[in-house]
């Protein structure tokens, strides 16, 4: 398998889907090493069967806007393989190859076979691996300055955990900007945010207004000095000279938890660098 190659065909074949493309790159380098161990693969056509999804629903969404007018877009629901189980996320029903006849509804309660901690699942395994990597280097989360993107689900419970394990938050963000609080975001801080974020959808900027702290408007957090960066937004949210930023200010690992939030160009970055490294599939 040549990745280059299988990429340049893609493109070819799904010429306006450029997040899939990204997807595609990044995990095809990191694999080709070690596929091409196995020319049993190439038999079966295995990376193409890998890279293309079984199929994609395309449906209409029909939706009123602020001014009553009623707009028509798009939706798609790709499934990729369910070789392994069911289909990730949204509704998925996972038949008779299992033998299971039961329905499977994303974000289902503990009664109907839900997770207790599902909230907080990615935000903690975010964590949970960073403080694998650090050990490789035999140091933990202790005393560690930490630049967290985003104010959502995933960054909530990121912040948690880098609290409980002694590490200092000292960023989040939204779409507006960012906030840097040199104190740090502690427990009563972090319950104020997720307040204002989950109740009252309010803007990470009263957050800085009501601790007196910087906020900074239409910018992204990766020029402020720390030890980790945790990029928990959204997609392509560090790019390359966010990245050299960051590694010119001491950072030392870099773990997402949002997916593929860091461009090709950034991942060059700290590889070159030798920075701890942990990437966020887009799934």
């Amino acid at each position: 398998m040549n990745a280059a190659k299988v990429l340049e065909d893609l493109k070819r074949r799904f010429p306006n889907e450029p997040e899939y493309h990204q997807a595609v790159e990044e995990v095809l380098s990191t694999i080709e090493e070690e596929y091409n161990k196995h020319p049993e693969f190439d038999k079966v056509n295995l990376i193409e069967r890998l890279c293309i999804p079984d199929r994609v629903y395309q449906f209409r969404v029909t939706w009123m806007d602020d001014k009553g007018n009623i707009q028509t877009n798009m939706g798609y629901r790709v499934q990729h393989n369910n070789a392994i189980g069911p289909y990730k996320g949204g509704i998925r029903f996972h038949s008779k190859l299992s033998h299971e006849f039961s329905g499977v509804l994303t974000g289902k309660g503990r009664e109907f076979g839900g997770s207790l901690i599902r909230p907080e699942a990615t935000g903690y395994g975010n964590i949970y691996f960073l403080m694998e990597m650090l050990k490789t280097k035999g140091t933990d989360l202790k005393g560690k300055t930490c630049l967290v993107s985003g104010s959502g689900n995933v960054a909530q419970y990121t912040v948690e955990k880098v609290i409980e394990l002694g590490g200092k938050v000292v960023t989040m963000s939204d779409s507006d900007g960012y906030i840097y609080d040199p104190d740090g975001i502690d427990r009563e801080k972090l319950d104020f945010i997720m307040e204002l974020k989950n109740l009252y959808r309010g803007r990470i900027r009263e957050y800085a207004e009501k601790y007196g702290c910087k906020y900074v408007a239409g910018a992204r957090p990766w020029g402020e000095k720390g030890d980790i960066a945790l990029p928990s937004a959204t997609q392509n949210e560090l790019n390359g000279d966010e990245a050299k930023q960051l590694v010119a200010n001491g950072v030392i690992a870099v773990s997402e938890g949002a997916n593929m939030p860091s461009t090709p160009e950034a991942i060059r970055v700290f590889q070159e660098a030798k920075i701890l490294y942990a990437p966020g599939m887009l799934m």
